[in-house]
């Protein structure tokens, strides 16, 4: 009997992490294909065991999922959607892990036969590390998972995939896709032209050689930027464009209020805003810890991977996750 074939494009932090969490649980019942630009990278991430098979043909890889997973960068996703499109089996379910859901889904419109489910997702992460060494199977664990399912995705195939971010310890969280990027735009993509316009200024000083050598967590911090690929953020900052200029405004104007605090030696009113910072952070960092009660749903029974995929794929009745029948990952406590 033919196994169920999940395809993931992007062998990066995220799409590492989903092959680690999903080989975890299930992996004799269904197989992983994996397909990076990275040849090198594609054959270590196999080696760690997030991929079963590796195929480095792109429409290969694409047509014979019964589940695709791009996680690439942006462009990335609109370059498999118009590549591999017609190609994807009919009943296909296609999600994207980009960290914008309005162009994503536009691309999936235009390049995507009606046979094929396509859900917007945005996994909100805070990885131990940069890049792919970063990757582990608990990366989503405690997680909110952005879901902007398209009208023509069906019930089924929404409920797989939320099926599936129960099973890597995330949650999903459904938005629209102009509500997610104008969101994260404040979140995301304004902490990056931050970073960068810092970077520029400080390292392009007169003073720079002296600055380089007091420089200490305050900076490393303000300063962190998740890729080395210019590219990337330029995509990012583009694609949502009126968004980020929104917020770098509403930015500008925060500053200019804490230049005229300062200005004015107005000691009172600047210990005051220090205050309601710190206190903004730390009702923010209890709020994630909790989980955001305010938008907690009941979580539902999570079926085993071969439960879920086998029965929406009609690819026959594969073994379930029962309870007398504990998960590698439970074995292994």
């Amino acid at each position: 009997m033919e196994r169920p074939t999940i395809t993931i494009v992007g062998l990066g932090l995220v799409g590492t992490s989903i092959g680690l969490a999903l080989r975890q649980e299930k992996e004799d019942e269904f197989d992983i294909i994996g397909h990076d630009r990275n040849f090198g990278q594609a054959k270590d991430i196999r080696k760690r065991g997030a991929v079963n098979k590796l195929d480095w043909n792109l429409i290969n890889a694409c047509e014979k999922a019964d589940l695709l997973i791009i996680a690439t960068p942006l462009e990335g996703v609109r370059e498999t959607l118009e590549l591999a499109g017609n190609y994807l089996k009919n009943g296909c379910v296609v999600i994207d892990t980009a960290n914008l859901k309005a162009p994503v889904i536009e691309w999936a419109k235009a390049h995507l036969p009606e046979s094929v489910s396509f859900i917007g997702t945005d996994p909100i992460i805070s990885p131990d590390g940069e890049g792919v060494e970063a990757a582990t199977p608990d990366l989503f664990q405690n997680a909110l998972w952005c879901m902007s399912p398209t009208p023509s995705a069906t019930p089924e195939a929404v409920k797989l995939v939320s099926d599936m971010i129960y099973l890597m310890g995330a949650r999903p969280y459904f938005l629209d896709p102009f509500e997610h990027d104008g969101l994260v735009a404040g979140v995301e993509h304004l902490p990056l032209v931050l970073s960068a316009a810092l970077l520029q200024m400080t390292f392009g000083a007169i003073t720079w050689k002296e600055l380089r050598k007091v420089t200490g967590a305050a900076y490393e911090s303000a300063t962190q930027l998740p890729s080395t690929d210019a590219a990337y953020y330029r995509d990012i900052l583009l694609h949502n464009r009126d968004n980020v200029v929104r917020w770098l405004d509403l930015y500008a104007d925060e500053l200019r209020s804490f230049k005229e605090l300062v200005a004015s030696r107005d000691a009172e009113a600047l210990e005051e805003a220090f205050d309601k910072a710190v206190d903004a952070r730390i009702l923010w960092q209890e709020q994630r810890k909790e989980g955001y009660p305010d938008i907690a749903a009941k979580k539902p029974e999570v079926p085993g991977m071969g439960g879920f995929l086998g029965n929406f794929l009609g690819l026959g009745a594969l073994r379930r996750l029962s309870p007398d029948k504990k998960s590698k990952k439970d074995s292994k406590k």
